[in-house]
């Protein structure tokens, strides 16, 4: 399984938290995860995390507080998460 959702302590996200999660409109994200909380979550199901990492997969404008997460990769707007069964 190959797992992208919002961060839930991304910089973006923390900035504006109805940027990426809309519980007004379900044809958007409803939920942002923490890493903590998607490697639990594969536990639970029975998938053996194989790669896991922090991504702006979707802030790629030229905004100077994109330094930040360089910085601290943990404030990135994305989680990218691989697992197996």
């Amino acid at each position: 399984m190959v797992l992208t959702t919002p961060n839930a302590i991304g910089l973006q996200y923390i900035r504006s938290p109805s940027w990426c999660v809309n519980r007004d409109n379900f044809d958007q994200h409803i939920q942002a995860f923490t890493m903590p909380m998607l490697n639990l979550l594969f536990e639970k199901v029975g998938l053996r995390v194989l790669n896991e990492e922090y991504v702006n997969a979707f802030w790629m404008n030229r905004n100077p507080l994109q330094l930040i997460p360089k910085m601290f990769p943990r404030l990135k707007t994305d989680l990218l998460i691989v697992g197996e069964k």
